[in-house]
């Protein structure tokens, strides 16, 4: 068989070690460890499984990160009653700890584990309060109310004493969907801009001054809203109208994955990623089609988490993601 140097005309570098700066494509046998190795390997975006969780649910709030996740309340598998339960995740698996005070699901979260809250929600069926609770990373406290009851808002933007709250849904009261958006210091919200349309189930990401808000319902869209801390305006439409999705990142490098179209029945397994101008879909799919997840809206675009869920029925599994890299790799015959 032709040799490196036959084929490329350039001869291998023989190295004790790997180089301090290479190039894509370049390759070296590193004599300490026996390898070949080659630069620039571009590793495809994937979601892998993780450890299921204590509690099934969905319509539940998320916080943290994907080695130090909170999963909060959420309606129960049945979706007949709403849950109290709270759990923490280490990256390899999930711990019961303090329940909320009260049974809460349909309600938005943020923060990290040591420091997070959830707004809005409530129980089945009336899914709308405007109590916010404060968790430390043991127990639970009472935050400032909102200024309009709520629920079904997505997760909230930003962390626990810079967040942002903003539409929802409130079965049995007119109007139904409201377009309300509201700011969380630590201890009290304020009303700021509403956004230009009503919307509830949403996907967010991003923080409290470069916020980002797509998808949703109300009437199912596919718009996509950006927040700079006093306005809102348009970004980049969603490939498709979607609702009931999970979201994480930044304005400006986001991905967003599962929901539901709205035309039919069903839940997607479909991840696209945002660039701060246009959507579109990548090579990543869920293991299971799924919406209305718990996830951390405020985790990096490229390491993800969703945990829970429904398709129907609820799950218990967790899921998390991994962005398309570039890397060294061995040269192997397999």
């Amino acid at each position: 068989m032709a040799g490196y140097n036959t084929i490329r005309g350039l001869r291998v570098k023989y190295l004790s070690a790997d180089p301090a700066t290479s190039e894509d494509g370049q390759v070296w046998y590193n004599s300490t460890t026996g390898n070949l190795r080659v630069e620039g390997m571009v590793l495809a975006a994937a979601w892998a499984s993780g450890a299921t969780t204590n509690v099934a649910a969905y319509q539940l709030a998320g916080a943290g990160t994907q080695t130090a996740a909170l999963a909060m309340g959420g309606a129960n598998q049945t979706g007949t009653g709403s849950l109290t339960s709270t759990e923490e995740y280490d990256g390899s698996s999930w711990t019961t700890q303090n329940g909320i005070p009260g049974a809460t699901s349909y309600m938005g979260g943020c923060g990290v584990q040591t420091a997070a809250i959830i707004a809005g929600g409530g129980t089945i069926p009336n899914y709308h309060q405007t109590t916010t609770r404060e968790y430390d990373g043991t127990n639970w406290s009472t935050g400032g109310a909102l200024n309009a009851a709520t629920g079904s808002t997505g997760q909230i933007i930003g962390i626990e004493s810079a967040a942002l709250i903003s539409g929802g849904d409130r079965p049995g009261v007119s109007p139904r969907f409201i377009a309300n958006a509201e700011e969380y210091n630590g201890s009290a919200w304020t009303a700021v801009t509403v956004l230009p349309a009503t919307r509830s189930q949403q996907g967010t990401a991003g923080i409290q001054t470069a916020g980002l808000v797509f998808g949703g319902t109300g009437s199912v869209t596919d718009t996509t809203l950006e927040y700079d801390g006093t306005n809102w305006t348009s970004g980049g439409n969603l490939p498709a109208t979607r609702k009931g999705l999970g979201g994480s990142g930044t304005q400006t490098s986001a991905i967003g994955f599962g929901g539901n179209p709205g035309s039919t029945p069903g839940s997607l397994d479909i991840t696209v990623n945002y660039d701060g101008t246009s959507w579109s879909v990548i090579p990543a799919t869920l293991a299971n089609a799924k919406q209305l997840m718990g996830n951390s809206s405020s985790a990096p675009s490229t390491s993800a988490i969703s945990f829970k869920g429904t398709s129907p029925p609820a799950f218990n599994t967790t899921e998390e993601f991994t962005g398309a890299s570039t890397q060294t790799k061995n040269i192997t015959t397999s």
